[in-house]
């Protein structure tokens, strides 16, 4: 079994919060996927260890986020140095975590285009506006979830 985490980056918006419901609900359908962590206050949270896990959230709960505005699950803006990269990449290990979700917008694919490379599983950025989701992510957030096994 496998673990899946999700950080908030950037602005907190009722936006962010649908993006974390829709990746909880699907993350929850694979059953290789044990714990939904969602790291609180985002890279920050990653640093410091502070996950909650939202594969334990009844559905009923998890509902309540396409209605919230903000970040459930805290963001932040944290200024990470390279050697901040390798010690998140240690943190997933220990933790079993093979995926990896930032919900964000430019900020958050720059911090994702500095992390991937240095992770052993797959992470991605579920983008807040279709122009970062296009022209910078460059590709779709569901091939995570159609092929997990495969290269980033």
């Amino acid at each position: 079994m496998a673990n899946l985490l999700i950080a908030h980056g950037g602005a907190p918006t009722a936006v962010i919060n649908a993006s974390l419901y829709g990746a909880v609900m699907e993350a929850k359908r694979f059953p290789g996927i044990e714990h939904i962590y969602a790291a609180v206050y985002g890279s920050a949270g990653i640093l410091n260890e502070q996950f909650t896990d939202l594969a334990q959230v009844p559905e009923e709960e998890l509902e309540k986020l396409l209605r919230t505005p903000g970040s459930a699950i805290g963001t932040s803006r944290t200024h990470l140095e390279p050697e901040d990269y390798a010690a998140m990449a240690q943190i997933l290990k220990k933790h079993d975590i093979r995926y990896v979700l930032f919900t964000g917008g430019n900020g958050s694919v720059a911090r994702f285009n500095v992390f991937r490379p240095v992770c052993i599983g797959n992470v991605d950025v579920v983008p807040l506006e279709v122009d970062v989701g296009i022209f910078v992510v460059g590709r779709n957030i569901c091939a995570l979830f159609a092929a997990p096994e495969a290269p980033i």
